[in-house]
């Protein structure tokens, strides 16, 4: 799956008006890679479609990063712009009158919703800076990049989670192929 920027807006905007609006950059970013880390382990698939990187303050989601740095975002339907106020310095929040419901949340599914359900109960009252630490030593495919970013490969993301080498292999191959399928579909 490629990135979704409608989706991930919409994970976005659930997230801020479940740990207060608005939030630290810092806290969203790792609450979304702890989604998308978690769906990986139990499901194969990524919530948001994201690339994961390691920076120095830990791992993130790449494209979601640079959305809400205001690079890479173009104007879509339904995505960031709709939902979110512009950064201001390490905070972020939802625009005045953002729904968050169910109902509202169409791109969701309700294994989506359950993932982020239990990443927010157990993460969701750190502060940014727990976060971070928590990143660094419970989310042993972050690398130290040494001031810039690494790719994390799917392998690698698999083999953290403790994966014998034949479900590596299988669950990156998926994903390798799905984002194919993407890539094909967007030339259409």
């Amino acid at each position: 799956m490629s990135f979704n920027q409608v989706k991930t807006a919409q994970v976005a905007s659930w997230v801020i008006a479940k740990c207060g609006n608005p939030i630290e950059v810092l806290k969203l970013m790792k609450l979304l890679y702890l989604i998308d880390r978690k769906a990986l382990e139990r499901y194969g698939y990524s919530v948001t479609g994201d690339r994961m990187v390691s920076m120095p303050h830990g791992p993130v989601l790449s494209q979601t990063l640079d959305v809400i740095n205001g690079a890479g975002r173009p104007d879509v339907q339904g995505g960031w712009d709709s939902r979110m106020t512009d950064r201001e310095g390490r905070r972020i929040g939802l625009k005045p009158g953002v729904d968050v419901s169910p109902d509202a949340l169409d791109e969701l599914s309700e294994i989506d919703l359950q993932i982020m359900e239990e990443v927010v109960n157990e993460h969701g009252d750190r502060r940014a800076w727990e976060l971070r630490e928590y990143t660094h030593s419970d989310c042993p495919e972050w690398e130290d990049p040494q001031g810039s970013s690494r790719p994390i490969s799917s392998e690698r993301l698999f083999q953290a989670f403790g994966f014998d080498d034949e479900k590596v292999s299988y669950l990156s191959d998926m994903l390798r192929s799905d984002e194919k399928v993407d890539l094909i579909f967007s030339r259409i």
